[in-house]
């Protein structure tokens, strides 16, 4: 019932989000042992979309940072350029 009427009103419930996030990283952490942030820029793009624009990019952002965080997931952070990509969200 809840689930229907979140998609009426174009809710969307914030576990259900969590769980596609977090299924879509452990995917990519388990291909080559870590995320790196192609792989992390779609999955926020997944969440801002799943999320129906209720949640900014910003906090998009935010809530896979503490997902791969909790689940101790590597990132791959470059040297160059916008290598700290990962430390600056």
């Amino acid at each position: 019932m809840l689930r229907q009427v979140c998609e009426r009103e174009s809710y969307a419930i914030e576990s259900d989000l969590d769980q596609k996030v977090k299924e879509l990283l452990d995917q990519f952490a388990h291909n080559d042992g870590h995320i790196d942030k192609k792989e992390f820029d779609d999955t926020v793009a997944v969440l801002y979309k799943a999320a129906k624009n209720r949640l900014s990019e910003i906090l998009c952002r935010k809530k896979a940072k503490e997902i791969i965080l909790a689940n101790k997931w590597r990132v791959r952070e470059g040297f160059m350029k916008g290598g700290n990509w990962f430390s600056n969200i």
